[in-house]
């Protein structure tokens, strides 16, 4: 009891900066959790099974709403790459629902959880290119597609951006379409974000 008598003052301060650590670490945690909610998710997810009957579907995953920008398909074969606008910029008439929209133009608002279905892998296997539009590539010149895709989101100046790559095998007399990664590439950072602009200035030269 002596000890703590002399002490009283010594033991305050370290215990004051005990708790200002602790207080520190917790803050330090929920602002890494607030962080994280508030950074843009978008998902470039594979449905119904690897043929390219398939869906490619663009799913928001971010605590905000998103804004679709534009979506590309970049096909490479043994030569060269072939790019696609999957975004449609075509006009809608009032009538039309959001639904109807959404489905029609695949872009725009996308809210928390919601998806875009972008079509089939058979639809975005085509050559835009050379010869009639929507004619598939040969089977056995396609090894990868590449999904892009752009979107505003929240304040943000400069849109943000997901990419995914899928690889196209041929198994026996069909194709087979795989995830060549297990993620999506999110493209957030500054670097990535001029690349980004890059990609929303190619669609709209494209469309």
């Amino acid at each position: 009891m002596e000890w703590l008598k002399n002490n009283a003052l010594l033991l305050s301060v370290f215990v004051n900066i005990l708790m200002l650590a602790v207080w520190v670490f917790y803050a330090t945690l929920l602002y890494r959790d607030y962080r994280r909610r508030q950074r843009p998710r978008l998902i470039i997810h594979q449905s119904r099974g690897y043929s390219t009957n398939s869906i490619c579907l663009l799913i928001n995953m971010s605590q905000q709403h998103l804004n679709v920008e534009c979506v590309m398909a970049v096909v490479h074969d043994s030569e060269k790459s072939y790019k696609r606008i999957v975004t449609s910029y075509d006009d809608i008439s009032l009538e039309s629902t959001p639904h109807e929209a959404e489905a029609r133009l695949r872009q725009g608002p996308l809210s928390p959880g919601a998806f875009i279905p972008l079509g089939t892998f058979d639809d975005l296997l085509t050559d835009p290119q050379e010869g009639i539009p929507g004619t598939p590539l040969p089977a056995d010149d396609v090894h990868t597609i590449e999904i892009r895709a752009v979107a505003a989101f929240g304040s943000e100046d400069k849109p943000v951006g997901a990419r995914r790559e899928f690889s196209v095998n041929t198994t026996g007399d069909s194709l087979q379409v795989r995830p060549a990664k297990h993620y999506t590439k999110q493209m957030s950072s500054r670097s990535e974000r001029r690349e980004v602009m890059e990609w929303l200035e190619e669609c709209l030269r494209l469309a």
